[in-house]
């Protein structure tokens, strides 16, 4: 799955800072341009926004279990959220379909 289509930009390297309270790296979910950035303390820009190509591939930033793959979020479009630990998880929204299930395991990259 992709979100809206973005011109091309220069790959991004295989593993972004790790947090240091982690535990893990975290890998690049995937190609296009960062169109929302991170802003500590602001409940709606809690992540980053990558507008990539329609189709194109999205991947696991770490190791983890999906603990939601559905539609039911308003605002997300088809959405994947993975669990890496008690402490972190990473969505993954806009995506064109779900190729993954609640409680599947996955690996980053």
């Amino acid at each position: 799955g992709g979100s809206a289509a973005a011109p091309a930009q220069p790959p991004h390297p295989a593993a972004v800072a790790t947090p240091a309270s982690s535990g893990f790296s975290w890998r690049w979910p995937a190609d296009g341009v960062i169109v929302g950035n991170f802003v500590a303390g602001e409940t709606t820009k809690q992540g980053v926004d990558i507008a990539g190509a329609n189709g194109q591939a999205v991947r696991a930033a770490a190791d983890g279990v999906v603990v939601y793959s559905g539609a039911g979020l308003v605002g997300y479009g088809e959405l994947i959220i993975v669990k890496h630990n008690e402490q972190w998880l990473s969505a993954y929204g806009h995506n064109r379909k779900r190729l993954v299930n609640e409680g599947q395991s996955v690996k980053a990259g």
